[in-house]
C-alpha cells in the first residue's frame, strides 16, 4: 500500500477511538475500568449562592442570523434587590456583544455605568437601590464563540444551537434549540443564571413563516412581520428557574391530545415521523394522571409539550412545560417494538414536579431533582407493568452504580466538585434512585406518598435542598430520620456484606452470619432488610435490621433442605456476597422467588457452568429450562452463552437447544438473539425460516437474518443491504447494512457506499465511515482500496471531522 494509505489509517484509528463515546443507540465499546479515587476538586465547599438581586420577570425578543449563527436580542428584565439595598448588579451574559444598557424605576431613568466581558455584564448604579427596577439590554449572542465546555452527561454548554444553519448537509433539517442546564441559557439572554433564581417569562421569536416554534408556557400571539417572516410570543406566567427556559425552532409536525380536558399535551416531531408521534409518546396523558395521583399534586403547568430535535447534546431535558429529546426518540413502529424509550419519557415528566415545580437550590443538592426523576421511572413501571418489571430496572440501576463506585463514590450531597456537571453521575441518578426505593420500602407506600406531597406543597415554586425532603419524611412519619440521611446522603461509599449459612439441627434454624465491611472500620450501616426462607417450595419472609460489623440472624426452618435469600427486595445499596453452592442457586432459580432473585441465581450458574465447565450436567438442564422460560431469563442466558460462544464445549452443549428455541419462540427479540448465536456457530438455517425473519416486525431479527444471508447467500445479502439503505432511516439498520457492505470486494458496492458521504450525518455518518474503513482493511485490490481511501479523505475533509461534531 502507499504511504498515503498509512497516513489515512492513522487518522482513521484516531477517529475510531473517538467513536467509542457514542450517543444512545450507538455501538458501545467496553473498556476495562481502572479504579481511581476522585480528588477533592474544590478546596472550598460550594454552598448555595447568595441572592443579591431577584429577577421577577424576563422578557426577551430574538431575531436570528442563520449564516453566522448569532442572535440579536432585546431583553427587558424586571428585578429588585433581594433584601439589602444594592448598587452593583452582575448578570451572566456569556459570549455576547452588549450594545446598550438602560434602567428605570417608578421615579424615572436611572444613571448607570456598565462594562462587559465574555462572561458577565457589570452594571453600577449611581446610588444603592432598594426598590423594583426595569432593565433594558440590547445585545448580540454569539454562542459558537464560547469556549468548549460540557461533561459526559451534557456534552456541550453553549446554550444556543444552530443545526445545519447553512444547509450544507442534504436532507438534514434546519433547527435552532436551546439547552440551559446547568448554567447555559445566559448564552442567549442576560440573566442571573443560578438554580435558586425564579421568574416569569415572555419569549418572542422572529422566524421564517414555514417554521414552527415552541417555548415555555403558552403561545399568546403569532403575527406576520413580512410575507416570509413571523413573530411568535410565548408566555410562562408561573416563575421558573433560568436553566429551564427553552425554545426550539424548525419544521415539525405537531400532534395534540389532552390531559383532564384542561392541559394541552403536544408532541413535536419531524414530518417523516409524524405517523409515529402518538406511538412514541403514547402513554404521556396516563403518566400525567398517575404522577398527579401519586404525588397528590395535580400536574402544575398549563401545557406539556415534548419535542425531538437533531444533534442534541444530552439525552433529554425537562424544560418547564416543554421537554426536549434527542433524535434517538425517532422510531417507527418496528423500532418501537424492538425497544422503546418510555423510561426516558417518564423520567422527564416526573421532573416537572421534581426539578421544575420544586428545584434544587444548588447543584450540590441535585439529588432532589435527578434522584426523584430516576425513581419516577420505577414508580411508573410498577403502576403500568407490575412490580417485577420495576424491580428489574431497580436492580439494573443498582448494579450500574456499584460497577462505577470504584472510580467515584462520593456523598449524594456534594459540596466538593471540580465542575457542576460532575454531579450528573451514577451517584446522583442510580444510587440516589436506589436510596429513594430503600426509603420507600422502609416507611411504606402510604407514608412515602404523603411525604412527597408534603415536600412538594411546602416548597412549591421555590428552591429546596435535601434537608427539606428529610423534614417532610419526618413530619409525616413521626420518626427521626437523621440516621438515614446521614448514612445515605451525607456519607459517601457503601457497605459490603458477606453471608454464610449454617443449619442448626438441634434448634431447627438456619444461622445466617453477616459480616459487614466498610471503608471506615468503626462505622456500621443500619440496614433493614428482608430475608426469604425457601422450604418445600414455600417462601416465608422475615424482616431484620443488620447494624453490626459481625451479626448472626436465626431463621426458623424444618429441615436442612431449606435455603435463604438475603435482602429479598434487593434494596441494600451495597455489595452482597453469599457463600452458597451452585446447587442451592439452582434450587433458587427453580423456586417461586421473585424474578431478580432468579436472575441472581442464573448469573452465578452461568458464570460457573458456561465460563468454567465446573458443574454437573443437571446445571445445563437448569439453563436450558431458563432458555424456555420468560423472556427475561432467556435473553440473560443467551447473552451469557454469547460471551463464550468461541468455546467449543459451549457450542456442543447449547447449539441444539438454541436452535430449538430459535424455531419455536414467538418472541422476536429472543429469536434474534438465538439467530445471532447460530450465525456465530455457522449453523445452517433453513431458507424458509431465514426469509420469514427477513420480513419480520423486528429490525434486530431482520438484521440477524441478513447476516445469515451473508453466510449462506452473500450476493443476495448485499442486494438486500442496499435495498434497506435506500428505504430505511433506522440507525441500527443503517449501521448493520454498512457493516455488511464493508466486507464486500465489489467496486459497485464501494460506489454505493460512497454516495452516502454527502447524504448522511451524525450517527449514520459514523456507519458510512465504519463501512469504508472495513472495506479498506479487508480488501486486497489496491485500486479499490485507494478509491475507498479517497472517499474517507473526502469525508474527513468535507465534514471537518464531522463524525465527532454536532453542528455545521
Amino acid at each position: 500500500m502507499t504511504s498515503r494509505f498509512f497516513n489515512v489509517l492513522l487518522v482513521l484509528s484516531t477517529m475510531l477511538l473517538v467513536q467509542c463515546t457514542m450517543p444512545k443507540n450507538a455501538t458501545q465499546v467496553s473498556l476495562n475500568p481502572v479504579a481511581v479515587k476522585s480528588n477533592k476538586a474544590s478546596e472550598l465547599p460550594r454552598y448555595t449562592p447568595d441572592r443579591v438581586w431577584d429577577i421577577l420577570h424576563t422578557q426577551v425578543a430574538l431575531q436570528f442570523n442563520y449564516k453566522n449563527a448569532s442572535a440579536d436580542g432585546q431583553a427587558h428584565l424586571t428585578l429588585k434587590p433581594y433584601f439589602y439595598p444594592a448598587q452593583r448588579l452582575v448578570l451572566d451574559a456569556k459570549s455576547m456583544e452588549i450594545a446598550s444598557v438602560n434602567a428605570s424605576s417608578k421615579k424615572g431613568s436611572l444613571a448607570l455605568n456598565y462594562t462587559a466581558d465574555s462572561m458577565h455584564v457589570y452594571i453600577d448604579f449611581e446610588y444603592p437601590l432598594a426598590d423594583t427596577i426595569s432593565l433594558d439590554i440590547k445585545y448580540t449572542a454569539f454562542p459558537n464563540k464560547a469556549a468548549k465546555g460540557g461533561s459526559a452527561a451534557i456534552t456541550d454548554d453553549k446554550g444556543l444551537y444552530f443545526i445545519n444553519n447553512r444547509q450544507k448537509i442534504k436532507n438534514k433539517p434546519v433547527q435552532i434549540w436551546t439547552q440551559g442546564e446547568t448554567e447555559s441559557n445566559s448564552h442567549w439572554v442576560p440573566t442571573i443564571d443560578l438554580p435558586n433564581e425564579r421568574f416569569t417569562t415572555q419569549i418572542t421569536l422572529t422566524v421564517p413563516d414555514s417554521f414552527q416554534t415552541l417555548s415555555n408556557g403558552r403561545l399568546v400571539s403569532s403575527k406576520a412581520v413580512d410575507p416570509l417572516m413571523r413573530e411568535d410570543s410565548w408566555e410562562m406566567n408561573q416563575p421558573i428557574q433560568p436553566y429551564a427556559m427553552m425554545f426550539a425552532i424548525g419544521k415539525f409536525s405537531m400532534h395534540t391530545t389532552q390531559f383532564q380536558q384542561v392541559n394541552d399535551v403536544r408532541y413535536y416531531v419531524e414530518p417523516d415521523f409524524a405517523p409515529y408521534a402518538n406511538m412514541m409518546f403514547q402513554n404521556t396523558p396516563e403518566m400525567m394522571q398517575f404522577f398527579s395521583n401519586y404525588t397528590g399534586v395535580l400536574y402544575p403547568w398549563k401545557t406539556y409539550c415534548q419535542i425531538v430535535v437533531r444533534d442534541y447534546v444530552s439525552g433529554a431535558m425537562e424544560n418547564t412545560s416543554a421537554s426536549l429529546f434527542g433524535e434517538f426518540m425517532n422510531q417507527d413502529s418496528i423500532a418501537y417494538a424492538d425497544g422503546n424509550h418510555e423510561d426516558v419519557v417518564s423520567h422527564e415528566l416526573f421532573h416537572q414536579w421534581f426539578g421544575d415545580y420544586v428545584t434544587a437550590e444548588s447543584w450540590s443538592h441535585l439529588t432532589v431533582n435527578e434522584s426523584f426523576a430516576n425513581y419516577g421511572e420505577q414508580l411508573w413501571r410498577t403502576y403500568k407493568y407490575g412490580k417485577a418489571h420495576a424491580d428489574q430496572l431497580a436492580y439494573e440501576d443498582l448494579q450500574s452504580y456499584l460497577m462505577l463506585a470504584p472510580y467515584v463514590d462520593d456523598p449524594l450531597y456534594r459540596v466538593y466538585y471540580k465542575s457542576r456537571e460532575d454531579v450528573f453521575d451514577h451517584i446522583t441518578y442510580k444510587k440516589g434512585g436506589a436510596i429513594l426505593r430503600h426509603l420507600h420500602l422502609l416507611i411504606g407506600d402510604a407514608a412515602f406518598k404523603q411525604a412527597i406531597k408534603k415536600y412538594l406543597t411546602t416548597n412549591a415554586l421555590k428552591p429546596a435542598e435535601f434537608q427539606h425532603w428529610r423534614l417532610a419524611v419526618e413530619e409525616v412519619t413521626g420518626r427521626d430520620m437523621t440516621w438515614f440521611f446521614n448514612q445515605w446522603y451525607i456519607k459517601g461509599g457503601h457497605p459490603s456484606l458477606n453471608f454464610t449459612y449454617q443449619f442448626v439441627d438441634s434448634t431447627k434454624k438456619i444461622k445466617v452470619h453477616v459480616e459487614q465491611k466498610n471503608e471506615d472500620p468503626n462505622f456500621a450501616y443500619r440496614l433493614p432488610m428482608t430475608f426469604a426462607v425457601v422450604e418445600n417450595n414455600v417462601v416465608s419472609l422475615h424482616t431484620v435490621e443488620i447494624n453490626k460489623a459481625q451479626q448472626d440472624v436465626l431463621l426458623p426452618v424444618s429441615s436442612i433442605n431449606a435455603f435463604v435469600v438475603p435482602d429479598y427486595e434487593h434494596e441494600v445499596i451495597g455489595d452482597i456476597v453469599e457463600q452458597k453452592t451452585a446447587a442451592v442457586y439452582s434450587l433458587q432459580f427453580l423456586a417461586p422467588v421473585n424474578p431478580v432473585s432468579k436472575l441472581i441465581a442464573l448469573d452465578t450458574i452461568c458464570s460457573n457452568y458456561i465460563a468454567k465447565h465446573k458443574l454437573p450436567i443437571n446445571f445445563k438442564e437448569v439453563l436450558v429450562k431458563a432458555l424456555n422460560d420468560s423472556s427475561i431469563y432467556a435473553l440473560f442466558v443467551l447473552d451469557a452463552i454469547n460471551d463464550h460462544h468461541q468455546d467449543k464445549a459451549v457450542q456442543t452443549d447449547f447449539e441444539s437447544p438454541v436452535y430449538d428455541l430459535f424455531v419455536s419462540t414467538k418472541n422476536l427479540l429472543i429469536k434474534a438473539a438465538a439467530l445471532k448465536l447460530l450465525n456465530l456457530w455457522l449453523h445452517a438455517v433453513p431458507e424458509a425460516e431465514m426469509n420469514t425473519c427477513l420480513k419480520s416486525n423486528s429490525y434486530k431479527l431482520r438484521m440477524e437474518a441478513l447476516q445469515t444471508n451473508v453466510l449462506q447467500h452473500k450476493a443476495d445479502a448485499l442486494i438486500l443491504a442496499k435495498a434497506y439503505l435506500t428505504e430505511n432511516k433506522n440507525h441500527f439498520v443503517i449501521r448493520s447494512c454498512f457493516k455488511i457492505l464493508g466486507a464486500s470486494t465489489s467496486i459497485d458496492d464501494l460506489n454505493f457506499m460512497m454516495q452516502f458521504i454527502n447524504e448522511m450525518y451524525g450517527e449514520d455518518l459514523n456507519a458510512v465511515f465504519s463501512g469504508l474503513v472495513k472495506f479498506v482493511i479487508t480488501n486486497k485490490n489496491e485500486t479499490f482500496v485507494n478509491k475507498a481511501v479517497f472517499g474517507l479523505e473526502k469525508l474527513y475533509a468535507s465534514e471537518t471531522n464531522a463524525v465527532t461534531k454536532n453542528n455545521y
